[in-house]
């Protein structure tokens, strides 16, 4: 059996640890063990949906986005990005209404 050596983030290799169900579980067992959505939606996609539909975002909405990209752009692109799971505990803690994406559910968009 062929094996090959790959480079993890430190992050990334703990989730890995993280993912196996008992000590000795090898990392191919995890990784074959572990499934990813048979399509993926992109930017375009994204874009075309909301072309179709018309704006989701209000105007609010629109001027935090700007912000954050003027403040990334200020400092050079190095900004600190969050991880996906503090992006959702920010995100949640706005409590902001989501609802007008619900349609893009069918679209394969999650």
């Amino acid at each position: 059996m062929s094996s090959k050596t790959i480079t993890l983030r430190e992050e990334a290799y703990e989730r890995l640890r993280a993912a196996r169900r008992y000590p000795g579980e090898s990392f191919s067992a995890v990784v074959l063990r572990a499934t990813w959505p048979e399509t993926t939606t992109t930017g375009r996609a994204f874009l075309d949906i909301c072309r179709e539909r018309g704006a989701v975002f209000d105007a609010a909405a629109l001027d935090r986005v700007e912000a954050l990209k003027r403040d990334d752009f200020l400092r050079g692109g190095t900004v600190n990005k969050l991880s996906w799971e503090d992006t959702y505990r920010a995100m949640a803690a706005e409590r902001e209404d989501w609802s007008d994406l619900d349609a893009t559910l069918a679209d394969g968009l999650e």
